[in-house]
């Protein structure tokens, strides 16, 4: 039932460079809600009634991306 506040953990493992960005993408609409260079974790309160599939990406310092989407969550009235 809404509001419903979800904690997203989100790893990544650093290549030939560092990682320098995590970011989730709660709602799989393209925009990505949540940016830290330090950590992949974050909660995050869904307000509306609906099906979301989240989606975490990492980047590193040259650039290459790592995309991982998250099982669908539903979000119902009540």
């Amino acid at each position: 039932a809404i509001p419903l506040a979800v904690t997203f953990t989100g790893t990544g493992v650093a290549g030939s460079n560092p990682i320098a960005r995590y970011e989730w993408d709660f709602q799989g609409d393209g925009f990505f809600d949540f940016t830290s260079t330090t950590t992949g974790n974050a909660t995050f309160t869904y307000e509306t009634p609906g099906t979301f599939n989240a989606v975490f990406r990492v980047t590193d310092t040259a650039g290459l991306t790592a995309v991982a989407a998250a099982t669908a969550t539903a979000i119902r009235p009540g």
